[in-house]
């Protein structure tokens, strides 16, 4: 490496610029001659031009929006929808205590074919003691996939509402306006449909709402970037999904049975993969 460099210094190119380092260590610090060989201050040059772009790429990442958020209460399908988007294979899933963070070209059809975009899935774990991780996704988000299992929904209403009350007062979910979709997996086993499910989660949501008003205020220890809002544009209504101060609709699916049309069109939608 330092035979390079004083070729380079002994170089035409070299002598070339030397003049010129001469010039502006006399306007800077007045002194005769260069302080540094020609072949040192490319160094330096390229160096600091590494470190500018560097910065660059990284303020360009952190503020895009590009993850589709596998949401919802622990064995609703979140792990199954992730590795059939990623794979289009059946996956046997046990309940994960850690996201699965991939970006792969999704399967689009039932015979494998694959998507031309690219997509980036998060899928969060969904015990009540990871959700804080889930929502620190929140700021790369661009739109929610929110899995209920239909099957067991009588007795998780309650818990669902609560994780929906959170998201849909969350100040990330509202200033970005990120779109939720609300699935209601498991419908070949399932005695609750799509309408029963969405009223139920409803009522449970306006339940919620009177217990935490009845709350002391804690906004001020609340984190930045993560405020409650509230729920409604006004409180005093009864509160329905049309309501909701972000978009929000319902579908339906059997993710082992492949029926995920409806997740894939919301995903092309406000993801812009090609499907």
């Amino acid at each position: 490496m330092s035979q390079i460099l004083r070729t380079l210094d002994d170089s035409a190119v070299g002598k070339s610029i030397e003049p010129l380092l001469s010039q502006l260590n006399m306007r800077v610090f007045g002194l005769e001659g260069p302080v540094v060989s020609p072949s040192i201050a490319l160094a330096l040059v390229v160096t600091f031009v590494s470190c500018i772009l560097l910065l660059m790429r990284k303020s360009k990442s952190k503020g895009k929006r590009d993850v589709l958020l596998l949401l919802g209460l622990p064995n609703s399908g979140k792990t199954a929808l992730f590795y059939k988007l990623k794979d289009g294979k059946e996956f046997q899933t046990a309940t994960s205590m850690k996201e699965n963070d991939a970006t792969f070209q999704p399967v689009i059809s039932k015979d494998g074919q694959k998507s031309r975009s690219l997509l980036h899935v998060v899928d969060s774990a969904g015990h009540e003691r990871l959700r804080h991780v889930a929502f620190q996704f929140l700021p790369v988000t661009k739109a929610i996939v929110y899995m209920v299992d239909s099957v067991d929904f009588e007795d998780n209403a309650a818990p669902n509402a609560e994780y929906l009350y959170d998201l849909l007062t969350n100040s990330l979910v509202i200033n970005n306006e990120i779109p939720i979709l609300i699935t209601c997996n498991k419908l070949d086993l399932a005695l609750f449909k799509k309408l029963s499910i969405k009223k139920k989660l409803e009522n449970e949501i306006n339940k919620i709402r009177k217990t935490r008003s009845a709350q002391p205020e804690t906004e001020g220890e609340e984190d930045e970037d993560h405020k409650v809002l509230d729920l409604m544009d006004n409180e005093e209504e009864v509160f329905d999904f049309g309501k909701a101060r972000t978009d929000v609709s319902f579908v339906e699916s059997i993710v082992t049975g492949d029926k995920i049309e409806d997740i894939l069109n919301f995903t092309a939608q406000h993801l812009k993969i090609s499907i």
